[in-house]
């Protein structure tokens, strides 16, 4: 859903949703969330790092990356500059701070406050087409269902 722009950025980041069909009933969402210290994985109310189970809000890499686990969501900050929140009920909210502004690519847009550009295509090309954006943005490398 969002990401550094470039390989060379001083923050490097992704942030990956995921969402299946768990049954006739049910959808299962996670995020994945890829960053220099590794991989934070949030699935409901579980929350992994590079695969080890949290059971508590903790702090990695000297605080540049800060999980925050309450009873009605879980809060990971990136870098002080990008917070991600996955409530409990499945809303995921991605807010970046002013200095990234313009640097951050994906469906959820550039966080440039222009919304004439946030359906921009990973081609570079701005869409009038909230579906084709999505998809060209699929994390092709960890989805086994290509679209």
């Amino acid at each position: 859903m969002s990401s550094s722009c470039s390989e060379d950025a001083e923050v490097q980041f992704m942030v990956v949703i995921e969402t299946k069909k768990c049954s006739k009933s049910r959808d299962g969402i996670a995020v994945q969330i890829f960053t220099s210290q590794g991989l934070i994985s949030v699935n409901g109310q579980q929350i992994w790092i590079n695969g080890w189970e949290l059971e508590a809000s903790r702090d990695l890499g000297n605080g540049s990356v800060k999980i925050q686990i309450s009873q009605s969501e879980t809060t990971i900050e990136l870098y002080n500059e990008i917070t991600v929140t996955f409530s409990r009920s499945g809303d995921i909210q991605i807010t970046v701070k002013e200095k990234l502004s313009g640097k951050i690519c994906g469906p959820c847009g550039n966080f440039n406050r222009d919304s004439n550009d946030d359906l921009r295509l990973k081609t570079g090309e701005v869409s009038s087409d909230i579906s084709s954006t999505i998809r060209s943005w699929i994390a092709k490398h960890l989805s086994p269902c290509l679209v």
